[in-house]
């Protein structure tokens, strides 16, 4: 359930809420703050027992409003909520000012004063923002705010308005379940820049700082912050690697070689090109999304692997910075960011080295050994939640009950007595795979542990580190007076990898249930479980 507290009329935006969602909102007209006040840490008045997941606090510069209250109001929530996820909107108010030229600024002394309120609201972990600016950026104020509906129900947004608004939360809420995209693949000719490299050289590209040129170098930038947030870029294109690389020396160029994880410059056919690239990767092709502006090679991916997002290339060249920013707002989009995120791209590059390294090596065993492994397990603190949260939404091949937990949810579980976060770190001689393992376990009436959440990146995958984590956690939670460790592997479309990863670690089968949920159980005395003795666990 979500919930909705506005110093505005909100009944309409409520109803197409609730086509969707469980909503919320306090009775009356600009009770928000009145109603926010009286709560603690129980369940929202009106909510009944439902626990509220998301709270959007909708607030209008045309509405009655005592800033400094407010921010108070929203501070005592979030507080009070730490799992609940708050979003605050900023301010806009209606450019009706009458004052001489030099007094204008003032009008907008209250946009400026929240905006530092919010400011020292995003310093709480479970607040964010709430872009209302940002749409009224997109589309002006005719297209958000309707004057007619201001003054008859003290609702500022006409219906359009309304329904992009309703837009912005839908996404919001469903962000938080929905895995994120992994890979941007994008071709070369016609798309980071205008031209055709093995055609124009170098300096017949279109591509420049200033004019028309400068659309590319744009789209160039936007990709680049795309990487930033931790998504791997990577290049498919047909062409003479020669020509593509050289194109990378042109001075308007944004983008630099080593910024693509991966590359495939030559004249197969794109389709065979991304199933390679994500065999490589270790990655399901649901976790790509391919840019081309060939709407001829647009269909035969899609018709090839339909697995693979396809947006349409923009009909004007001149939106491509706008193309980019939707790209990330569809497929990207993420809450924040990682360690891990920072340095996805060399990370991926160093698992390139270890499968050209592990050809040299007679048996898989032999190459394992090799590798110096370290596996650091702690305890999680909330310094991982965010982290802890991303890979429980963007893990799917080896996780074994595929729960989704947001950071909200997740930093309850850190501090909650009853459960043990445990999240492992992998090093060897190559480089650093940063926080790639985790395991969430409940403590239950009779003294047994239940292993609620079992998850391990892709990128670590047949190294047998699962089987040092299981042991390592297992131990320490037998130490700490657990009777016996109880696990469920519940099959997706995704997990197989992980289908008999507890029996082949040593837990005892002990049901299957008619959906395929397989129950295991391990408790001392049992025989030992497998172990990685060239694993170096700590």
């Amino acid at each position: 359930m979500i919930a909705l507290y506005s110093n505005i009329e909100i009944a309409s935006l409520r109803r197409r809420l609730q086509r969707e969602f469980g909503v919320y909102a306090p009775a009356g007209f600009n009770t928000w703050m009145t109603d926010v006040m009286r709560i603690g840490a129980d369940a929202d008045p009106g909510a009944g027992d439902t626990a509220i997941t998301d709270a959007y606090f909708i607030l209008h510069g045309a509405g009655d409003l005592d800033l400094p209250t407010a921010e108070g109001a929203i501070s005592h929530y979030a507080t009070a909520h730490p799992q609940t996820t708050c979003y605050v909107s900023n301010l806009t108010t209606p450019a009706t000012a009458i004052a001489p030229l030099k007094g204008q600024y003032a009008h907008y002394a209250q946009e400026r004063a929240w905006d530092a309120a919010i400011e020292r609201l995003l310093d709480l972990p479970n607040v964010y923002l709430l872009d209302i600016r940002a749409l009224l950026a997109e589309g002006g104020a005719d297209a958000l705010y309707s004057d007619k509906i201001w003054y008859l129900s003290s609702n500022p947004f006409s219906a359009n308005g309304e329904k992009r608004l309703a837009a912005l939360i839908v996404r919001l809420v469903t962000a938080h379940t929905t895995p994120r995209k992994k890979v941007l693949l994008v071709d070369l000719d016609n798309t980071l820049w205008g031209g055709v490299i093995g055609e124009d050289g170098t300096e017949g590209i279109t591509l420049d700082f200033h004019k028309e040129g400068a659309r590319y170098r744009d789209f160039q930038t936007q990709l680049l912050r795309i990487k930033d947030t931790g998504v791997l870029l990577g290049i498919v294109s047909k062409n003479n690697p020669d020509d593509a690389r050289a194109a990378f020396e042109h001075p308007a160029m944004v983008l630099k070689w080593d910024d693509f994880a991966v590359i495939k410059t030559n004249w197969e056919p794109k389709a065979l090109n991304i199933a390679a690239i994500a065999n490589e990767l270790n990655l399901g092709l649901d976790s790509f999304v391919f840019v081309d502006d060939n709407p001829v090679e647009r269909a035969a991916v899609t018709s090839a692997l339909p697995q693979v997002t396809v947006p349409e290339w923009p009909e004007a060249t001149e939106h491509l910075a706008r193309f980019a920013a939707d790209l990330y707002r569809d497929w990207f989009f993420t809450f924040d960011l990682s360690a891990e995120d920072r340095t996805k791209t060399e990370q991926y590059a160093a698992n390139a080295a270890r499968t050209r390294a592990a050809a040299e090596y007679l048996t898989p065993e032999d190459f394992l050994r090799d590798m110096d492994m370290q596996l650091e397990i702690r305890a999680a603190g909330q310094s991982d939640v965010a982290r802890a949260a991303q890979m429980t939404l963007k893990t799917n091949q080896f996780n074994l009950t595929t729960r989704r937990i947001d950071e909200a949810h997740m930093r309850t579980l850190v501090a909650d007595d009853a459960v043990r976060v445990y999240i492992g770190a992998v090093r060897d001689k190559f480089g650093d795979n940063g926080q790639t393992v985790l395991a969430l376990a409940k403590q239950q009436p009779d003294g047994a542990w239940s292993l609620t959440d079992f998850l391990m990146s892709c990128r670590v995958m047949s190294r047998n580190i699962e089987f040092a984590f299981l042991k390592h956690i297992t131990d320490l939670l037998v130490a700490q007076g657990a009777t016996a460790i109880q696990a469920s592997y519940i099959p997706s479309a995704k997990n197989a990898p992980a289908a008999d990863f507890f029996a082949d670690a040593g837990f005892t089968l002990t049901a299957t249930d008619d959906c395929g949920t397989r129950h295991y159980r391990w408790q001392p005395g049992d025989p030992p479980l497998r172990a990685a003795d060239y694993i170096t666990v700590s």
